[in-house]
C-alpha cells in the first residue's frame, strides 16, 4: 500500500477491496497517522473517507460503471462546495475479480472515468495487482491510464491509447514485456 501526503485542503476518498475488515481499517489509519496525518480530525470534517466496493462500485447490487462515475462526480462537486481544492480517489481494483462481468466491465469504466478526471477537479490512483489480474486486464488498463507506475515511480505511460474502450484478447508475453519496460524507466 502506498500513502502519500495530502495536498493542502484536498479531500481524500479512499476505496479498498472487499477483504477490508476492521483490522485493515486500523492498518490504513495507522499508516496515515505514521505519515503525520491527523486521521480522526480528517474523518470528522469529511476530508477522509474509507469506503468498501459495495458502497462505491456495487451500490445497486451489481457493478454499474455509470453509477460509479456519477458517484465520483457527485463526490467531487461536494468536495469543492465544502471548500476543498479537489477530490483524490485511491482504489484497489482487486474487487473486480469477485464480481460477475467485473473484469469485462472495468475497462469500459476506466475509459469513461478518464473523461471525468479530465473535466473536473478530481484525480484518481487505480491500484491493480499484477499477480492477481488477468494479463488482458493489465494490458487494457495500460491503455486507459496516461500515467503508470510500477514500484515507486510514476511515468508518462507509453502504452496509453485514448481509444481503448473494452477488454480485448492480449498476448501474455507482450503484456509482460510492457510491464517490464515500465519497471525499467
Amino acid at each position: 500500500m502506498s500513502v502519500h501526503s495530502p495536498v493542502r485542503r484536498g479531500l481524500f476518498h479512499s476505496v479498498w477491496n472487499k477483504s477490508l475488515r476492521v483490522r485493515r481499517v486500523v492498518a490504513v489509519r495507522l499508516v496515515l497517522h505514521e505519515r503525520g496525518i491527523d486521521v480522526d480530525s480528517r474523518l470528522r470534517r469529511g476530508a477522509l473517507r474509507i469506503l468498501s466496493p459495495r458502497k462505491t462500485y456495487q451500490r445497486s447490487g451489481s457493478f454499474e460503471p455509470s453509477q460509479t462515475i456519477d458517484l465520483y462526480g457527485e463526490a467531487t462537486r461536494h468536495a469543492v462546495q465544502d471548500g476543498f481544492a479537489a477530490l483524490r480517489a485511491v482504489a484497489d481494483m482487486s474487487w473486480v475479480l469477485g464480481t460477475a462481468d467485473g473484469v469485462e466491465r472495468v475497462i469500459a469504466y476506466e475509459a469513461a472515468l478518464k473523461t471525468l478526471f479530465a473535466t473536473s477537479r478530481a484525480t484518481g490512483l487505480c491500484l491493480y495487482n499484477r499477480k492477481r489480474m488477468p494479463l488482458a486486464v493489465l494490458d487494457a488498463v495500460l491503455g486507459t491510464h496516461p500515467i503508470a507506475s510500477l514500484g515507486r515511480a510514476y511515468h508518462a505511460n507509453p502504452f496509453y491509447d485514448a481509444g481503448v474502450q473494452a477488454l480485448s484478447q492480449a498476448d501474455g508475453s507482450a503484456v509482460t514485456a510492457k510491464l517490464q519496460l515500465l519497471n525499467l524507466q
